[in-house]
């Protein structure tokens, strides 16, 4: 008998703990953007103060350790890279 409630206990609590790993936060929709605003090319050149004959632009994937540890390796060695400029500035 003790058995038996000790191994009903064990389910409930098993169930419980998978229902709330269940659950997601639902975002609500996008309604409007504003194409002059964010992390687009236009908005971006416009808002930079720096020289813009140089553009980068990097793109990581992935979203694992693995991942983020290449990714932080990848922009070190860029920082320490220097890059000239067409008409020879560093």
């Amino acid at each position: 008998m003790a058995r038996l409630r000790l191994l009903s206990l064990l389910l409930l609590v098993s169930l419980l703990w998978l229902a709330g790993c269940a659950s997601r936060p639902v975002n609500p929709p996008i309604t409007q953007t504003d194409p002059r605003t964010g992390y687009r090319f236009e908005a971006r050149q416009a808002a930079s103060t720096n020289s813009k004959e140089n553009l980068v632009i990097l793109a990581f994937s992935g979203g694992g350790t693995r991942a983020a540890a290449f990714s932080y390796g990848v922009l070190e060695f860029l920082r320490r890279t220097q890059i000239a400029a067409p008409d020879g500035r560093k």
